[in-house]
């Protein structure tokens, strides 16, 4: 019992702890003796590559505390087992990866909030045009934010303020993308009805007119009919052209 208490502990306590030691990586900045922690990329004859808070960040070796980091790195040296010029393998596939798949999602959400907040294609409706004004600019202000923490991080600039910020940012723009979606949503779901009661409109409509050109009706009724047909059929065409 007491030994499968000790598995238990191990498995609970010990091991994300040294999950998270071989995972982080220090920097020392020479200059301010910062440290910086991350996880390392990699590294070349003059630099050396982690990612910071999610950014990938680039440190000059003649700015940084080799000797003090070193020191502070010394266990996890052997495992990532980093050359001069390079990476393994495993990591270098690692984050070719994930660079890519950021690229291609990067990519993909810069293409579609241009097509939805460019000024040529701003909704009609004032609430949703503003909307979307609001995104872009929110999405402004985390590209300005994100580019700032990268410089300050390798400067050895304490970026908690501006990282916290950033976060605040992607709230409200994950809240104001959720709201367009819904007023989308649901302006299509009004478009749909609004189609599918002027089709019932003209088939009855139809039906009618049919009726009193069959029971030989005045045409006075006939030519009201007809009007009326054509003024659905008018109405339906023009809503299926809202975009």
């Amino acid at each position: 019992m007491k030994r499968l208490a000790l598995c238990f502990f191990l498995l609970l306590f010990v091991l994300p702890f040294l999950c998270h030691a071989e995972t982080t990586y220090k920097v020392v900045i020479k200059k301010t003796g910062k440290v910086i922690e991350g996880k390392l990329l990699g590294e070349d004859a003059e630099s050396i590559h982690v990612l910071v808070n999610g950014l990938q960040v680039g440190y000059k070796k003649d700015q940084l505390d080799l000797e003090k980091m070193k020191v502070l790195n010394s266990q996890k040296e052997k495992e990532l087992n980093l050359r001069q010029g390079g990476v393994t393998s495993e990591l270098q596939t690692q984050h070719r990866e994930s660079a890519t798949e950021a690229a291609t999602r990067l990519k993909a959400e810069k293409a579609k909030q241009q097509a939805a907040t460019s000024p040529g294609q701003l909704s009609a409706d004032p609430d949703t045009a503003a909307l979307q004004k609001r995104i872009s600019q929110l999405q402004q202000e985390i590209d300005t934010h994100n580019a700032q923490i990268k410089k300050d991080a390798e400067a050895g600039k304490d970026i908690t303020t501006l990282t916290k910020s950033v976060s605040d940012l992607q709230t409200e723009l994950d809240a104001a993308k959720k709201e367009l979606a819904d007023k989308t949503h649901s302006t299509g779901k009004n478009v749909d009805a609004q189609i599918a009661e002027l089709n019932q409109n003209i088939a009855d409509t139809q039906k009618e007119l049919d009726q009193a050109i069959h029971d030989g009706q005045s045409t006075n009724t006939v030519t009201k009919l007809r009007v009326k047909l054509e003024k659905y059929k008018k109405d339906l065409a023009a809503l299926q052209k809202t975009p």
